[in-house]
């Protein structure tokens, strides 16, 4: 999740997508979601952005 009220990142999601899968990330294993604050916090004056993250790991056994 990138929160951002600028600039407005939906044109460009695709883009990214692609981008971590050529970084070897599979197909279809990245979710990009773009979000605004709602004109709250410094976020949303546009004083910086903030990016959340989740991973989840499996082990894999021989």
């Amino acid at each position: 999740i990138v929160v951002t009220e600028e600039p407005r990142l939906a044109p460009y999601i695709s883009e990214m997508r692609r981008r971590l899968e050529d970084a070897g990330l599979p197909e279809g294993g990245v979710n990009i979601k773009a979000k605004t604050n709602e004109a709250m916090g410094f976020i949303g004056r546009g004083e910086g952005i903030a990016a959340m993250a989740v991973c989840l790991l499996t082990e894999t056994l021989p």
